[in-house]
């Protein structure tokens, strides 16, 4: 298997998690950035695990010419692993992203050996993607060849708690920057929540009080929800029971021009969350020119700095406060508008995102010692797993083949059994 020449084009593997009406983050970025790759010439499969075998973004990869391969879930992370290993090495990557799918992430481990780069992906200020980064950014049996953080934050924090060192960049989701703008000068003022309608970590139910409370004082305030699954039909019984079906609607799952259309149709967009990394719905949203309105967290003053380019508030009762300032004040939301959207231009873009990327890329190929080989796939996938690593592909069914103790053990058992009397 030859080298690639640096700064070449490259054979890219992207792998990430799907489902059916899905809007996750990680599914959005991965979808993106194939494309993004595929469009600047370089060779990208992108490796899908989907629930119950139903992918959002395949149906678009395929029609910009991407090599998709999907994968249904649940099912044992070792059969997934072994399903992942066949694809890598039928494509014979330069580089592979197993991203935050766990069996990609342990899959690693023998496409490293091959030489080929390995990255993993910490998005999140949570105890699973904290898992990631201490397993396979900076870990001794899984660690990847690079780690991608999508906030200086999250960076920072990996170093504090790293003994050794690692390779290792930040790099923000990155989003598409629409023609459509939102127009600040509308008497009207539209405010939107959109991502996964849920309570964890999402604080859903917080975002609907807020709702609930401004359309009630305000005649030209109207909000949406843009999302599905989740809580969505407690959430339109709440509305119809308080009479607010009129100011307070509800959309389904959107993607590509039509989610920008119908982002750039509101004014405000609104995140409640308890952690997030960089959010792509409110880096989507200040790319349309939306005013982004969220909620304090470790990290968020990376993407949303307060009275520039958004609101950050500490408490949902604060958002009253701003929605009543920026009504008031023409001026102020024709300037933040347009900060948040020049922010995103600069230093959120896909594009900017894609070439973060491809340097990494070549760093990790340039300075890989070993030379290239095939993939090996093993006859069994053994190692240390961690036990409280969690996800789509059940754990529980993590476990090796083989065992030399074991196997010894059953057969002296088996040999006792025929001779005894």
């Amino acid at each position: 298997m030859k080298n690639p020449q640096p700064q070449g084009k490259l054979k890219i593997a992207f792998m990430f998690y799907d489902g059916a009406n899905y809007i996750g983050g990680p599914m959005v970025n991965g979808l993106r950035l194939s494309v993004e790759f595929k469009n600047r010439g370089h060779e990208v499969l992108a490796i899908i695990l989907a629930y119950k075998g139903e992918s959002v973004a395949k149906e678009r990869l395929v029609a910009e010419g991407v090599d998709c391969r999907v994968k249904d879930i649940p099912a044992s992370r070792q059969s997934i692993m072994r399903w992942v290993l066949e694809q890598l090495k039928g494509f014979g990557p330069d580089v592979f992203v197993p991203n935050i799918c766990l069996s990609g992430l342990f899959a690693a481990k023998w496409v490293k050996r091959a030489g080929i780069p390995t990255i993993a992906v910490h998005r999140s200020d949570d105890e699973r993607n904290w898992l990631i980064a201490k397993h396979f950014g900076i870990g001794n049996e899984w660690k990847t060849s690079g780690l991608v953080c999508v906030s200086r934050y999250l960076l920072e924090e990996t170093r504090r708690i790293s003994s050794g060192n690692f390779k290792a960049r930040v790099i923000p989701s990155g989003v598409p920057v629409p023609s459509h703008q939102a127009a600040q000068e509308e008497g009207r003022l539209g405010i939107v929540y959109t991502g996964r309608l849920v309570q964890l970590q999402k604080n859903i139910y917080d975002v609907f009080d807020v709702f609930c409370q401004i359309v009630n004082r305000f005649d030209n305030v109207e909000c949406a929800f843009l999302g599905e699954n989740g809580e969505k039909p407690e959430l339109m019984n709440r509305t119809v029971s308080a009479g607010l079906q009129d100011k307070i609607r509800f959309y389904g799952f959107m993607t590509g021009e039509a989610y920008q259309e119908a982002l750039s149709a509101n004014h405000v967009i609104i995140l409640l969350s308890d952690y997030e990394g960089t959010p792509g719905s409110i880096m989507d949203g200040m790319a349309c020119g939306l005013i982004p309105i969220c909620k304090r967290y470790s990290g968020i003053d990376e993407l949303v700095i307060n009275g520039e380019t958004g609101f950050i508030v500490d408490d949902k009762n604060d958002v009253e406060a701003v929605v009543s300032q920026l009504m008031e004040d023409m001026a102020l939301r024709k300037k933040i508008s347009e900060n948040a959207r020049r922010h995103i231009i600069q230093y959120y873009s896909i594009t900017r995102a894609a070439d973060l990327w491809e340097s990494f890329f070549y760093d990790l190929i340039e300075k890989k010692k070993k030379k290239r080989r095939a993939i090996r796939i093993p006859l069994w996938l053994n190692g240390r797993y961690p036990e409280n690593l969690t996800g789509a592909e059940p754990p529980s069914q993590l476990k090796p083949f083989f065992s030399l103790k074991g196997f010894s053990t059953r057969w002296l058992r088996k040999i006792q059994s025929v001779f005894a009397p």
